[in-house]
């Protein structure tokens, strides 16, 4: 009865420490990465490939990256593009 016991102890733990990480990782997800959520979408006329976003504090604009070709683009809040830069290889 005893090995018994000792499985029961350690399965119930197992248990508690499985259900205890499904409700970590379920309220992690619902909360939004930094505190920001997205309140509109808008497309990007042209833009098919945008691979990342940031904003800059410091300009109040977006900079945002396409794949192909390489580019780097200024994006104002409102989604417009300011500005444009192609990134050229350096063999």
């Amino acid at each position: 009865m005893r090995k018994y016991s000792w499985l029961i102890l350690c399965l119930a733990l197992a248990v508690l420490l499985a259900s205890a990480f499904a409700f970590t990782r379920a309220d992690n997800q619902t909360e939004p990465a930094f505190g920001y959520t997205l309140d509109f979408k808008k497309p990007l006329s042209g833009i098919d490939n945008l691979s990342s976003l940031s904003y800059v504090p410091e300009e109040d604009v977006f900079v945002a990256t396409l794949n192909r070709p390489a580019t780097i683009l200024k994006l104002s809040k409102n989604g417009e593009i300011l500005a444009r830069k192609k990134h050229r290889r350096s063999d």
